[in-house]
């Protein structure tokens, strides 16, 4: 769970951070993806800097999973600001992205070389799913002398792309890795889907795991409200129609009973998340827990149907829904009832209370 960047970073650490970068110090973090650090022309990935700006302070690497790269207080951009550092947002043209698909179109990628990096894609994507940790960077060593000489960087893109197809297919993917959409449609979709048919229960043997079934909403813990949220995507890459799902030759039962309850239970945590959020966003503008209310801060699940507390309908009976009253017959509406012996009363309206009485127009 990310925390806060803890405190006492200077200008000093982040200049040995930016040095350690431009001399090729191997690290655990990706390409940056929504922002970049600028210094002496040069653009910098803000995690990697202030991963490394720690290590300069404490002696130990922050590692990427271990805060976040927005905006918000405690977070690697503001932190960067705030010691007057330029960060910008990210343009597309003048990224190390652009560079590798240039890369890739003098010299493709071969269907061994694909074969290889989809594998250990998939490699890191079980240990990820299951909540264990392990080193992106270590990945990449290893497969450097498979892959014919291929750059550190060039890695990194190839599994970006590898996420795109995956959030084509409806999958998911390696968080680290930020779905880039250009890569070799011949060739890296098909390793995909000949890699899942061989493996036709990568997916199932993690679906009990925490990740894609957590047994609890996560903690807000001692950070700050705002570092639970993070920039809003420049593009969200949503699954494509033209790009079909994978689905094993094999067919398979559904259990959509379980299915159903472990969306519904998924869901109940989100509400649980986001009350426990809006609650400490009321104690920082000084509300204590007693102003709350009942009625304001409580998931669905612990209301009544449609969101009523049972505890308030029963005592306030007064505000319990009336039976709308039951639509008369076609006779009773054109007026022609009567009673035995007395006048005809047509164009009078029916008897009842005045709530559920019909208007009527007379007849020409």
């Amino acid at each position: 769970m990310p925390q806060s960047i803890p405190k006492g970073l200077t200008r000093d650490h982040v200049l040995r951070a930016l040095a350690d970068l431009d001399a090729g110090v191997e690290l655990p973090f990706g390409a940056p993806t929504g922002y970049e650090l600028v210094h002496d022309g040069k653009r910098y990935p803000p995690k990697a800097v202030i991963g490394l700006a720690h290590r300069h302070l404490f002696g130990s690497l922050l590692r990427p999973e271990e805060f976040s790269g927005g905006e918000a207080p405690g977070q690697a951009n503001f932190v960067l600001r705030e010691l007057e550092f330029t960060v910008e947002k990210k343009i597309a043209g003048t990224s190390s992205e652009i560079v590798e698909e240039a890369s890739e179109r003098k010299r493709p990628w071969s269907r061994e070389e694909v074969d290889l990096i989809v594998a250990d894609y998939f490699l890191m994507l079980r240990v990820d799913l299951a909540g264990e940790p392990y080193s992106k960077a270590d990945h990449n060593r290893a497969l450097q002398p498979l892959l014919d000489g291929r750059s550190k960087s060039s890695i990194e893109f190839k599994h970006q792309n590898i996420s795109a197809v995956l959030v084509g297919m409806g999958l998911p993917y390696i968080d680290g890795y930020k779905p880039a959409r250009n890569y070799q449609r011949t060739v890296l979709p098909q390793a995909i889907e000949d890699y899942l048919i061989r493996h036709s229960d990568f997916f199932e043997l993690l679906a009990d795991g925490v990740v894609l079934n957590p047994v609890a909403a996560p903690a807000i813990g001692d950070r700050p409200v705002e570092a639970v949220f993070e920039d809003r995507p420049e593009r969200i890459v949503v699954p494509s129609s033209d790009e079909k799902p994978w689905i094993s030759r094999k067919g398979k039962r559904i259990d959509f009973a379980r299915r159903d309850a472990m969306n519904r239970h998924l869901g109940q945590l989100g509400e649980k998340f986001a009350v426990e959020i809006e609650k400490e966003r009321l104690l920082f503008h000084g509300r204590d827990e007693g102003d709350q209310g009942r009625e304001g801060c409580r998931p669905a699940a612990e209301a009544g149907e449609g969101g009523v507390d049972p505890a308030q309908a029963r005592q306030r009976p007064d505000t319990a829904p009336r039976r709308p009253p039951a639509r008369r017959g076609r006779a009773e509406r054109r007026g022609d009832l009567r009673d035995p012996g007395s006048e005809p009363a047509r164009h009078q309206p029916p008897p009842g209370p005045p709530a559920a009485r019909w208007h009527h127009r007379p007849s020409p």
